[in-house]
């Protein structure tokens, strides 16, 4: 497992069947997932982890959500290298030792100016480097989308710093949350 977040964009029409049999993949195409010898494997949709996203289209429609998977061998079997499925076991293993597990994200993102929306690159709010200190503008509009845009996603943040790349930005949640996955 190397961390990297993998999506499959289904159509509305297609979820049924993707909760009834799950979406099949190669999971030996994954980097350090699987050999090629477990390579058909399934992602079934955990109904639980359904969240629609904040952004919308130009008439102010949100047309797209995100749901987490359980990655299944065929034969319905967890696979051992299921990122989910792993921390599971940690966690059980955890709990039967007397530890609790809390978790918070560390969000990553860029900022941009508006621009037009004819294909042109987007340009950097600005051009900091790692920690280098926040002008006003860039200061603003990394408080001001925390509270309005972000605030659903996360927990109380704790700071924002810039990055080694222009415009990059990292925000630590203040708050760690404790795991509410069952560890049974």
């Amino acid at each position: 497992m190397l961390g990297f977040l993998k999506s499959v964009a289904i159509a509305p029409a297609e979820l049924e069947g993707a909760f009834e049999e799950g979406i099949g993949f190669d999971g030996s195409s994954i980097e350090g997932f699987a050999r090629v010898s477990e390579s058909d494997t399934v992602a079934n949709p955990d109904p639980s982890t359904f969240q629609v996203l904040p952004w919308t289209t130009g008439s102010g429609h949100h047309h797209s959500a995100r749901i987490f998977c359980d990655i299944t061998m065929p034969d319905g079997s967890p696979s051992w290298a299921d990122p989910r499925h792993v921390l599971r076991r940690q966690l059980t293993k955890a709990n039967e030792l007397g530890f609790s597990c809390y978790v918070h994200p560390e969000i990553e993102f860029f900022l941009l100016k508006p621009g037009p929306e004819d294909g042109t690159e987007p340009v950097p709010i600005d051009n900091a480097g790692y920690f280098d200190q926040a002008v006003h503008e860039s200061a603003s509009s990394s408080a001001g989308m925390r509270s309005r845009r972000w605030s659903s996603w996360a927990s109380r943040w704790s700071s924002v710093t810039t990055r080694a790349r222009p415009a990059s930005r990292r925000s630590i949640c203040a708050s760690p949350t404790r795991c509410r996955w069952p560890t049974t």
